[in-house]
């Protein structure tokens, strides 16, 4: 079956997207700069290698030999973790977009294929009803869209 013969199905998810800035602080796990041993982690530069063997902890290796000992580290404040954040639907709020990028949109418009542009003319038609002086202007709420194809 080519592609063109295949069933989409196109799912909105805009009003099932859940708010997880704070769930990291409610489930107690936090970034450590230090391993358990005091050894300062140095994720970017270093660390080759990273074992996940049980929530909340984690082991690396500077290279991917088998001579060099795991180092472990521990990312729970708590000795307990909560077993599920209580996690709040994302408030769906519009953001603001600042005028300079609204001014590039409209330049860049021209460069965008006629079947893209529906949204960027959407949002400067908001600027239109929102013109005011001010430096930020209230943006469009995208909605996001989960597409998947079934090949039959």
């Amino acid at each position: 079956m080519t592609a063109s013969q295949a069933k989409v199905t196109v799912t909105r998810i805009g009003d099932k997207m859940l708010d997880v800035s704070n769930m990291c602080k409610e489930i107690g796990l936090v970034k450590p700069k230090f391993d358990v041993n005091g050894q300062k982690i140095e994720f970017r530069d270093k660390v080759r290698w990273v074992r996940i063997m049980e929530f909340g902890k984690y082991s690396y290796k500077h290279s991917f030999s088998s001579d060099e000992a795991w180092k472990e580290v521990h990312m729970c404040q708590q000795s307990t973790l909560s077993p599920s954040p209580q996690l709040q639907l994302h408030n769906g709020e519009p953001n603001t977009i600042k005028r300079a990028k609204l001014n590039d949109i409209e330049k860049q418009l021209k460069y965008i294929p006629a079947m893209y542009q529906g949204l960027y003319l959407g949002i400067l038609r908001n600027l239109e009803v929102h013109s005011s002086e001010t430096s930020e202007v209230p943006g469009a709420i995208l909605l996001l869209i989960m597409i998947s194809v079934d090949y039959l």
